[in-house]
C-alpha cells in the first residue's frame, strides 16, 4: 500500500468515526423513565399504559399512581432502543363507582389512545434519560 493510499485510508476511517459519534442515537437499549401530568394543574395521571412505536417496534410503560412510568420493550424496564416514536396511552380511566365494571370514567382526551391523533412523537438517544408529558384532561362532549 502506498503512503498516499494508507493516509486517505485514515482519513476516510476519521470521517466515518466522525459521523457516527455526531448521531449519538446508535446505541442499544436506552433505559427511559418519565412523568405523566395534566396540563390545567400538573397533577399526575394515576393510571394508563404508555406505548412507544414504530412501524415494527413497540415498548410500553405502566402508569403508576404518582405519574411515573419505566418503559420496557422485553420486560423488567429494559428501555427501547434509540430511534424515533409515535407515542399515545391507553387504558387512562377508571371504573365509574357502582357500575360492576360495566362504566369507565375517561381521564384523558381520547386523542391519546392512537398514535395518528395524540400528537407525541420521541426521539430517544443514548444520552436521553426521561420523558416527561403533558396531557390535556377528558371532557365530555356536549350533545
Amino acid at each position: 500500500m502506498t503512503r498516499i493510499g494508507y493516509v486517505l485510508r485514515c482519513l476516510l476511517l476519521i470521517f466515518l468515526l466522525g459521523i457516527i459519534s455526531l448521531n449519538g442515537c446508535n446505541s442499544g437499549k436506552v433505559p427511559l423513565k418519565g412523568k405523566v401530568t395534566f396540563s390545567d394543574d400538573g397533577l399526575p395521571l394515576t393510571t394508563g399504559i404508555i406505548i412507544f412505536s414504530t412501524p415494527d417496534f413497540q415498548a410500553r410503560g405502566e402508569i403508576q399512581q404518582d405519574g411515573t412510568f419505566r418503559v420496557s420493550s422485553e420486560g423488567n424496564h429494559d428501555g427501547l432502543p434509540a430511534g424515533e416514536y409515535d407515542v399515545n396511552i391507553v387504558n387512562a380511566s377508571v371504573e365509574k363507582p357502582g357500575t360492576d365494571g360495566n362504566g369507565w370514567i375517561f381521564l384523558i382526551d381520547t386523542k391519546y389512545d392512537s398514535v395518528r391523533t395524540s400528537g407525541l412523537k420521541f426521539k430517544v438517544c443514548s444520552s436521553t434519560k426521561s420523558y416527561d408529558i403533558v396531557v390535556d384532561r377528558y371532557v365530555e362532549k356536549k350533545k
